[in-house]
C-alpha cells in the first residue's frame, strides 16, 4: 500500500505538523468515512495531520449494481470464521508497511501517531501495533 491510496487534511499553510491521527474506516466503508471529523478536530488540534487510508481489499457487493459503484474497501473477509484471522495478518503487512512510509514522509515519530479505529479498523489497530518496538501516542477504537 502507498500513500497515493490514503487521503489527508494537512495543517493550515504555514503551520508545522507536530502530530497525526490515522483514521481506519470499517467494513465496506473508505478513507473518507471518518476523514470528516479531523475536519471538525482540526480547529483545536492545529498542527495535526489528519490520514485515512483505504483499506486493501475491495468489497464485492454482487447483484446490487448501486452498491458495486461505491468505493468500498475491508481490511480482511468476512465470509467465514478462518478468513478473518488469516486476512487481518495480511491486512496487516499494508498497514505497517504504510506506516513506516507515513512517518518518512512526514518526518514523524510512533508516539506523535495516534490511531483511531472503527469496527475492522478498530480491530487492525491492537492486533498489530503493540507489535512496535516503539509505542505509538494513543488508540481510540470502537
Amino acid at each position: 500500500m502507498t500513500l497515493t491510496n490514503w487521503q489527508y487534511i494537512k495543517p493550515e499553510k504555514g503551520r508545522k505538523i507536530e502530530s497525526a491521527v490515522i483514521f481506519l474506516h470499517g467494513y465496506g466503508a473508505n478513507g473518507n468515512d471518518l476523514l470528516n471529523i479531523g475536519q471538525l478536530w482540526q480547529k483545536d488540534l492545529k498542527n495535526t495531520l489528519f490520514a485515512a487510508p483505504n483499506a486493501p481489499f475491495k468489497c464485492k457487493f454482487e447483484g446490487n449494481p448501486a452498491v458495486e459503484e461505491v468505493k468500498s474497501f475491508m481490511w480482511f473477509d468476512l465470509s467465514s470464521y478462518d478468513k478473518i484471522g488469516e486476512g487481518l495478518k495480511k491486512a496487516g503487512t499494508y498497514l505497517m508497511d504504510y506506516l513506516d512510509e507515513f512517518k518518512k514522509k512526514f518526518s514523524l515519530e510512533n508516539n506523535q501517531i495516534i490511531f483511531f479505529g472503527f469496527s475492522q479498523g478498530a480491530m487492525m489497530s491492537p492486533y498489530h501495533l503493540p507489535k512496535l518496538s516503539k509505542n505509538i501516542a494513543g488508540l481510540l477504537a470502537y
